[in-house]
């Protein structure tokens, strides 16, 4: 087993706890089932794959009866190593946009209100992989934007609202932090 595949095991087995003292990120410790499979088996069968020739064979003498050659392997297959189609499925390629995203408003502006002392840089930051200015706006990534901005872990409540324009969505995301202890008093 190649070390990506070691390290992608190891990964998946350890808490995120354990990740963060090792340095790696802990989103790497959600469990991400058959992908990781994929990758595990892939890796073990580049890992038992003979190394390829340095330099194209010399042409046979004439009258000489030519080496047999390997059939290279046609699309679609795969090599694999022993065991490792029992272990993983076939990896598969990514699949193109949902079909609600074709034809969505697209985000043409994106704001905070309700923010105190968390920044709006901060939560425009957390959720720029999934609503930022020219992105498609559905309603599963309006969700996908209030749980990441949840899990930032100072709001009591977050929602995305919008109002449709003439040239697409104006998204805003509403927060109400929680309460802060501001000072702790010990007497006696």
């Amino acid at each position: 087993m190649s070390w990506c595949a070691s390290k992608l095991t190891l990964t998946a087995l350890l808490s995120a706890s354990a990740l963060s003292l090792l340095g790696w990120p802990a989103r790497a410790a959600q469990p991400v089932g058959p992908v990781l499979q994929a990758v595990v088996a892939q890796a073990a069968a580049e890992a038992t794959a003979p190394a390829a020739p340095a330099e194209a064979p010399a042409a046979p003498a004439e009258g000489a009866a030519a080496p047999e050659q390997p059939v290279p392997q046609q699309a679609g297959e795969a090599e694999a190593a022993p065991g490792a189609a029992e272990a993983a499925p076939a990896v598969t390629t990514p699949q193109p946009s949902p079909p609600e995203e074709v034809g969505a408003p697209l985000v043409v502006s994106l704001r905070v209100s309700g923010n105190k002392s968390i920044s709006a840089d901060a939560i425009l930051d957390e959720v720029k992989g999934v609503l930022a200015p020219g992105m498609p706006f559905t309603q599963a990534r309006a969700r996908q934007a209030e749980t990441l901005v949840y899990r930032m872990g100072y709001f009591e409540r977050v929602r995305v609202s919008y109002t449709l324009g003439e040239k697409g969505a104006d998204v805003v995301i509403n927060v109400i932090e929680r309460q802060r202890i501001e000072r702790i008093t010990f007497v006696g």
